[in-house]
């Protein structure tokens, strides 16, 4: 945290100023630590939309297996 407001909400008044004074290169560490760490979970999130969205229309089929009805897996449609 910083001592120093950062006016990311007025694009119109933020300046580069505003970065030095927030001593925002101390913390250059955890910054990319934390965008980092954003990249990694909107890859899995993406992932995970694009897992749902292919199971989502699949069907299983199941079919007799010897005396036993409907106990293996027939396939997908």
């Amino acid at each position: 945290k910083t001592a120093h407001r950062i006016p990311f909400d007025q694009p119109e008044v933020f300046i580069i100023e505003d970065l030095t004074k927030a001593k925002v290169l101390d913390l250059i560490e955890d910054v990319e630590e934390i965008g980092e760490s954003a990249e990694k979970q909107k890859k899995i999130e993406i992932s995970l939309l694009e897992i749902n969205e292919f199971w989502s229309a699949k069907e299983f089929e199941f079919g007799p297996w010897g005396k036993r009805e409907n106990i293996v897996l027939g396939g997908l449609c």
